[in-house]
């Protein structure tokens, strides 16, 4: 197959979602070496339900198979007392001293709500930059936004260090500001997509959003071994350098359309034109904010990504807190664990991906039936096999089977609720994106405080059996209710001037190419 300018916009879009989200779950990997374990549990608390301390109990052999810093874990009562002490500091995020009145400059005296607080800060204005970004990406592209974004993130994350020796909420400022400016990316991509990628490549360049699994596949067990071995702060450092490095290749190679490229071939810009049609104006349309908002497609497609969104977020923030309180896993072993489920959901994101569009080109389903086949895998399959975590009980192996089940499953969201903002409206996509990006990263701060309030003074099999039950109804049930209300079939208020149709297959009727035209030269995305 030969390359082209696709092909090399999927591996550059791949890895700047990568790097966006190296540098959102950073902070979660650390925060597990940032904080004092007993200053997690407060006097009060009661950490029999845990694995470790309830296995110890029982005098099971396993605890030393499943806890390398068993003797970290048993301080948790004999030093209740001292977390007395701890309660006056924790608020203004004192560091601890040791017995020789030495202060520990690397660990944090913060219970679990200031740790909830600063993990959930990146969300608290996320949602508010998601429809700018999709608007301003119309205005300025895709190059600019998603670019510049990702940079901002980039730089600030050499900053959170400083920020958190200087005070907690120093550091939850400047992790805003990260989600604030982070909000533009995502919603800004979705105008790139419209103008380059043709109907039936959609589903499978959508996969290059899955990059932002397989940087937590990679963040996780990288930023886990550096902090093992140069602590905590490097791990913001090298995740900030490698999103730099990405940045100048994706200023480099991205162009916002086939007519501003200046290395595309002329075979490709004319097939990329002809297989988009009419459906893409060059015209700046103005947005139908009453008709997007009142749309019954669009509402039933933003709450599985709503659902999808709690998850993920969940998930991802509070992994390796519930790996380390749970089952006493230190950072580089539940940075392992945690990123095997993303790579999975990377290579699970391409194979149905490639099916979607195989369904499409040969006209096995309709683009309707095909987006609510993947979003059945993706949300109710994946809210099911959830269940199968908060289950699982003190079995580390069989929670991280379920975990990684789950997690696969949402791989299917390339070629469900992914795509299906730009098969409604080519036109507004990356609008319709950031209204959606708006809801579902809400869950990013609400989750959170939901496991706070589950799991303050309780870090138990029994606290977080309540966490996942509750994620799993979150999740399924958008995406039961998208089997009856939802429709992927361009909208008529796509271009309100033409109305062009388009077949249940997802191919517009303008198209110059024939069938055959069409596979081959799909091939060589």
């Amino acid at each position: 197959m030969g390359w082209t300018v696709r092909r090399g916009y999927w591996y550059v879009c791949f890895f700047g979602f990568a790097c966006n989200y190296m540098i959102r779950v950073n902070l979660n990997i650390a925060i597990t070496a940032m904080v004092r374990t007993n200053a997690a549990v407060s006097a009060s608390s009661d950490t029999t339900g845990s694995c470790v301390v309830t296995e110890k109990h029982a005098g099971g052999a396993s605890v030393a198979s499943l806890v390398e810093d068993e003797a970290n874990f048993l301080l948790l009562r004999s030093e209740r007392d001292t977390t007395l002490v701890a309660e006056s500091n924790r608020t203004n995020g004192t560091r601890e001293q040791d017995g020789a009145g030495v202060e520990d400059q690397s660990l944090f005296l913060w219970d679990s709500h200031i740790q909830n607080f600063v993990l959930g800060s990146f969300f608290w204005l996320h949602w508010t930059s998601q429809i700018p970004g999709g608007i301003l990406a119309r205005t300025l592209g895709t190059k600019t936004v998603f670019g510049l974004s990702n940079l901002a993130m980039f730089i600030i994350s050499f900053m959170l260090p400083a920020a958190a020796y200087w005070d907690h909420k120093a550091l939850a400022a400047l992790r805003v500001v990260q989600g604030l400016i982070g909000g533009l990316a995502w919603p800004s991509m979705h105008y790139l997509v419209a103008h380059w990628i043709p109907p039936n490549e959609r589903s499978i360049f959508m996969t290059s959003y899955l990059g932002s699994s397989f940087g937590l596949a990679l963040s996780y067990p990288l930023c886990g071994f550096v902090i093992d071995l140069l602590g905590w702060e490097a791990a913001f450092y090298i995740t900030g350098a490698i999103g730099v490095v990405w940045y100048l290749v994706w200023m480099y190679m991205v162009y916002d359309t086939p007519d501003q490229h200046p290395r595309i071939s002329v075979d490709e810009k004319e097939y990329i034109q002809s297989a988009l049609g009419d459906t893409v104006s060059s015209k700046k349309l103005p947005v139908p904010w009453g008709t997007i908002l009142t749309s019954v497609p669009v509402w039933s497609t933003m709450l599985v990504q709503w659902g999808v969104g709690w998850g993920l977020h969940t998930l991802m923030t509070q992994g390796p807190s519930y790996l380390k309180y749970v089952y006493g896993w230190k950072p580089s072993q539940a940075g392992i664990w945690l990123g095997v489920p993303h790579l999975v959901r990377t290579a699970c994101a391409v194979i149905f991906s490639w099916t979607a569009d195989k369904m499409l080109t040969t006209k096995f389903m309709g683009v309707t039936g095909v987006r609510k086949t993947f979003i059945f895998v993706g949300a109710c399959l994946h809210g099911m096999l959830l269940f199968g975590v908060a289950f699982s009980g003190c079995n580390a192996a069989l929670a991280i089977l379920f975990l990684t089940l789950s997690t696969a499953t949402t791989g299917a969201s390339a070629a469900g609720q992914l795509a299906i903002m730009i098969d409604l409206a080519p036109n507004f996509a990356s609008v319709l994106q950031g209204v959606s990006g708006m809801l579902g990263v809400i869950p990013g701060f609400i989750s959170p405080l939901v496991v706070a309030y589950f799991t303050q003074d309780d870090q138990s099999v029994t606290s977080w059996q309540k966490v996942f039950i509750l994620s799993a109804v979150v999740i399924a049930l958008p995406g039961f209710l998208y089997m009856f209300l939802g429709t992927a079939k361009i909208q008529p208020w796509n271009d309100p001037i033409n109305k062009p149709s388009a077949p249940a297959n997802g191919k517009h009727t303008n198209s110059t190419y024939t069938e055959s035209e069409t596979k081959e030269k799909t091939t060589k995305f």
